[in-house]
């Protein structure tokens, strides 16, 4: 399950996109995994000052460079694993990649202070993990938008139920199609009370 910690209300993750296959390319037209930053003050702040880190590479936090985020102004920070910066363009990448299958994303001051945590489980192909009514859901991107509040990905996922489960043996679970038309099932998994993902 998706776990949130916010201590402050200035900069907000807005989405992360863990499985970027044709949402937006980098300058060097390459489809980067990002997390959106969103300034929701009144203020600009200077970014220099701040940190992004996964869970993978706790000890190794990207510190931003000095790039000034406007109020309600929205930030890509691509996650490639480049470690650069172009401050003309504003293109910024992470020492760090995204994991799909889940790890945990912090945002910090200069003090390594965490101001927001987001810990995730799965992300499919080109959805994003998105703020939307101060909870995070898995929906549709909208890279320097607002989320939109839509959750189209899940709505499509209740096109596809548990139909039966059988415990003898052989153990199996019926899966049922409840539209009329196929489904691609690459973007479902099954997971356990555990929460282990067994398919």
């Amino acid at each position: 399950l998706n776990q949130v910690s916010i201590v402050q209300d200035k900069l907000y993750i807005t989405e992360i996109v863990a499985s970027n296959k044709s949402i937006i390319m980098d300058m060097d037209k390459e489809y980067s995994d990002y997390i959106e930053i969103y300034n929701a003050s009144s203020e600009e702040i200077d970014l220099k000052d701040y940190y992004l880190s996964d869970s993978m590479t706790s000890s190794k936090k990207w510190k931003f460079p000095e790039i000034i985020i406007q109020p309600l102004e929205y930030l890509i920070v691509f996650t490639s694993g480049k470690d650069k910066c172009d401050l003309e363009t504003r293109e910024c990448h992470t020492n760090f990649k995204l994991s799909s299958k889940g790890e945990t994303i912090s945002l910090l001051d200069k003090n390594g202070v965490i101001i927001s945590k987001i810990k995730y489980d799965k992300i499919t192909k080109d959805t994003s993990l998105s703020l939307i009514d101060g909870s995070y859901i898995i929906a549709n991107t909208t890279p320097y938008k607002e989320n939109d509040g839509v959750n189209k990905i899940e709505e499509e996922k209740k096109s596809v139920i548990i139909n039966e489960v059988t415990i003898s043996n052989p153990e199996s679970i019926e899966l049922r199609n409840t539209t009329n038309k196929d489904i691609k099932l690459d973007d479902y998994y099954i997971q356990d009370k555990s929460g282990k993902i067994c398919f």
